[in-house]
């Protein structure tokens, strides 16, 4: 070998050391924009692998057009990591690819409302930038495979073991370059993309629940659902439980003199932490909605497909949806997904006392206006009421004080309402916030909060605050046959890397064939939670609130669906006793 040989193929090495560097600076570009201390700079096992694969198919006279495919592959492989990096910034947690689809066009419109005529010079240097990395991959890896087609075999095993000697230098565990493979994470991110909207289509097809939707009731009693936020398990927790469990043998002793039956259960909910939409949702549809895009490919059809919802509207009740919190601002529209017949938002109230907390009205003054303004309305036509309540949010530092007559809180005509807590947030602290909302994860990360005596004390006092006020409603209500379910949409956002996912649901009722049904799934008697394991979940509730409807009515049943219309993964042991069916058609 002479000696410019030699230096061809010193070359040639240097060459390929250079263009693996270049490519590699993508995910470094990725991951030094985001300074956040969970993402540091990982070299890619991947490229070091495919780069392998790729000089030895040149030196075995592949066709050098399958440098296309690697450079399509290797650019998967960023915008991946690359969505992961910003998920773990802005979600602490790595996002669906079928999420990130889903939620593309989302993302623009909420560009476009913060950054305005900005957003088009972004998008330009977006796309400049993608086709700009495409072009020189794919030319690099078409050049590289040029160079190694002619090469002699000593160089081509030299490259190779240089880029196999990197991948295994990066994985020990002394490595100052830590390592990741994407490639099996992305395959099986794809996968469970796709098992999670091939199972919504099972779901939205309607099968599930056409029984259920096709119930015709004689007798219709009222239904009301009060969604008490973040009322979790946590409340059995030992420094807060006592107080808890005080509160509701008051209630259970008040109620109970007024005629009502009550049982309680555990509930397996789709989230924790924050998305009560996620879980308002899965209650209506009798679907796990859990990620942010499942709810976003299901809320177009919501008013066409079997719902809670449809079921009563098909049986000529007033259905109506109260959520005091709710109002139109920057990216948000308010929008009757379900197709209640009648909707109470923030601006409906009209509300011109002290703000209160994040939802700034209180519960007391919203359930007083309900009961003796909007309820009425119905006359002796049948109600579904949904109700999310507001006052026990996220901070739990200005509960409203209970009052004798709701009207006092809401002050005099034209006082005006002044929010401590409307901020102004700057353009990118609005995206974050925005994009934080569509986290979704089994272990719940949110590292901002945790269980401490302080706050758990003051979570506890608001969702006391809320059974109060509720017990006050409940007593005031007309006397008719009703069901009403009281419930917690989610644990709070508190619990460190728990699991726990439980809320309790309180059922009560007034005539003893409504509360067959519950009973039967593993309610157990009175307001006091006796389980720790959940014996319904969220998604199953669908089916129990309609078999005890058909119960009542004398009508068949439909059948119970514990885990709803998606069946989705069978609950690991322990999470759910699923109660067998033991009512008789």
């Amino acid at each position: 070998m002479n000696m410019r040989e030699l230096a061809r193929n010193f070359l040639t090495i240097a060459l390929t050391v250079v263009g693996f560097g270049l490519l590699q600076s993508m995910l470094a570009v990725t991951t030094e924009v985001y300074e956040h201390e969970a993402i540091t700079i990982n070299l890619s096992q991947d490229l070091c692998i495919g780069m392998g694969v790729m000089l030895l198919l040149a030196r075995l006279k592949v066709h050098r057009s399958v440098a296309l495919l690697f450079a399509l592959s290797w650019l998967s492989i960023v915008l991946f990591d690359a969505v992961r990096d910003i998920g773990a910034v802005t979600m602490g947690q790595d996002p669906l690819i079928y999420d990130a689809v889903l939620l593309t066009a989302h993302l623009l419109v909420l560009l476009r409302d913060t950054l305005g005529k900005d957003t088009t010079r972004l998008l330009w240097i977006a796309g400049g930038g993608l086709a700009g990395a495409f072009v020189l991959t794919w030319g690099l890896f078409y050049w590289l495979m040029g160079r190694y087609r002619k090469a002699h075999w000593g160089v081509v095993l030299t490259g190779i073991s240089l880029l196999l000697g990197i991948t295994w230098w990066t994985t020990t565990e002394d490595s100052p370059w830590p390592s990741r493979l994407s490639t099996p994470d992305l395959v099986e991110n794809g996968s469970r993309s796709f098992s999670v909207w091939s199972r919504l289509q099972e779901g939205l097809s309607g099968e599930a629940y056409s029984e259920a939707a096709a119930l015709q009731f004689s007798t219709r009693p009222d239904v009301h659902i009060y969604i008490i936020e973040s009322y979790g398990q946590i409340m059995t927790r030992k420094s807060v439980r006592k107080a808890w469990k005080k509160r509701l043998s008051s209630m259970n002793r008040a109620l109970r003199a007024e005629g009502w039956f009550m049982a309680t259960g555990l509930s397996h909910a789709p989230v924790a932490g924050g998305r009560s939409w996620l879980a308002d949702a899965t209650l209506f549809a009798g679907i796990e909605v859990k990620y942010e895009s499942v709810y976003r490919h299901l809320v177009p059809r919501a008013a066409e497909v079997p719902s809670l919802v449809r079921m009563f509207e098909g049986n000529d009740y007033r259905t109506l949806l109260v959520r005091p919190k709710d109002k139109a601002r920057r990216g948000v529209k308010l929008v009757n997904h379900f197709a209640f017949d009648d909707t109470v938002f923030f601006d409906d109230l009209k509300y011109s006392g002290i703000s209160y907390g994040w939802a700034g009205i209180p519960d007391q003054y919203t359930l007083g206006k309900l009961r003796d303004e909007i309820l009425p309305e119905s006359g002796e036509d049948p109600t579904f009421l949904f109700f999310h309540m507001a006052s026990s949010h996220i901070p739990w530092d200005e509960l409203p004080p209970v009052v004798d007559d709701w009207r006092v809180l809401g002050g005099e005509a034209g006082q005006g309402v002044t929010s401590p807590r409307g901020r102004f947030r700057t353009k990118s602290k609005e995206i974050e916030f925005q994009l934080a909302r569509y986290k979704r994860s089994d272990e719940v990360r949110i590292n901002r909060l945790r269980a401490t005596t302080q706050n758990l004390e003051q979570y506890a006092k608001a969702i006391d605050y809320e059974l109060e006020i509720l017990q006050q409603h409940l007593l005031a209500l007309p006397d008719r046959p009703s069901l009403i379910i009281l419930m917690g949409d989610h644990q709070p956002p508190m619990l460190g890397k728990s699991k726990n996912f439980s809320v309790p649901v309180h059922v009560l009722t007034r005539g003893t064939r409504l509360r067959r049904e519950f009973l039967e799934r593993g309610f157990k008697k009175g307001l006091q939670v006796q389980d720790r394991q959940p014996v319904v979940r969220h998604e199953g509730l669908f089916s129990v609130i309609a078999r005890a409807l058909a119960f009542n009515d004398g009508s068949e049943m439909p059948p119970y669906l514990p885990n709803g219309a998606v069946q989705g993964d069978a609950p690991k042991k322990g999470e759910l006793k699923v109660v067998t069916d033991k009512v008789a058609k």
